[in-house]
């Protein structure tokens, strides 16, 4: 096995241990999550992970999510949110553990354990003033992230050498509006012909906003021989997010984490 292999078996295995401390938890306390993302894709696809992912991935409700954040501290789970969290991204990660990793980026986040990232689902009126605010403020921080900008090429360097120049607060300042957006919408809108939006995570910004009935009601699905938490239409979710063809296997030169992490002190299990 192939020592980056080794790499993602160890960071599953340990991100597995703070999910599932995070879906005891959830589960105590009727705390609705739902995987995503990779996640989700792995679950339908392989009941798991997808072999060369190396994180989980979950949506909250606005309410929720507040429930947890305000119980974390009591139950052994660390915790880094948008608030303090030096990422040009604006979710949440949640670690336990003792093994520590680091991300390569612009900005890099300090030494985490090995964990989860949770995202925030919010509710919006279809084709409302929030949503379409929502929407410029995640293309200007989309801009402004340079993990996005470095995949530009030839005139685009001209722009992405000057956005390495860019300070942290601009980022801070944008995540900081997004993320009231989403908590003053959610607490406003109950309207269940609306549509839900994933207002934490930039890239694809359009292809992040569900009918809601392509989101609730939530069902159970298996994920590493554990019962979670899923969308109530997979399909249509996982069409929405990778295309109709998601099902099948990418070719072997792209099945990569997509991720540049390194383990700082491997503690064995």
């Amino acid at each position: 096995m192939k020592e980056t292999d080794k790499n993602v078996k160890f960071i599953q295995r340990e991100a597995l241990i703070t999910f599932k401390k995070f879906h005891r938890l959830c589960t105590e306390n009727n705390i609705e999550y739902f995987i995503f993302y990779g996640t989700l894709l792995g679950a339908e696809r392989h009941k798991g992970f997808i072999p060369w992912d190396d994180d989980i991935d979950v949506c909250m409700f606005r309410d929720g999510y507040n429930s947890l954040m305000s119980m974390l501290s009591d139950n052994q789970i660390n915790c880094v949110t948008y608030k303090n969290y030096k990422s040009p991204w604006g979710f949440t990660k949640i670690y336990t553990g003792e093994s520590l990793v680091k991300e390569a980026g612009k900005f890099t986040h300090p030494d985490l354990g090995v964990g989860i990232d949770i995202f925030i689902m919010d509710s919006f009126k279809k084709n409302g003033a929030l949503l379409k605010i929502l929407q410029l403020l995640k293309e200007a921080l989309m801009i402004f992230s340079i993990d996005t900008s470095e995949k530009r090429g030839g005139w685009r360097l001209v722009p992405n050498s000057i956005l390495k120049l860019v300070p942290f607060r601009v980022n801070r300042t944008l995540i900081n509006w997004i993320n009231y957006i989403g908590s003053k919408s959610s607490s406003n809108n109950i309207d269940t012909s609306g549509v839900y939006s994933n207002i934490q995570w930039v890239s694809g910004i359009k292809r992040n906003i569900f009918n809601k009935n392509e989101i609730i009601p939530l069902k159970k699905t298996l994920f590493e021989g554990l019962s979670v938490s899923t969308v109530s239409n997979p399909k249509l979710v996982l069409t929405k997010l990778y295309g109709g063809n998601y099902f099948n296997l990418p070719p072997e030169s792209e099945r990569n984490t997509g991720h540049s992490i390194t383990i700082l002190n491997n503690k064995k299990r």
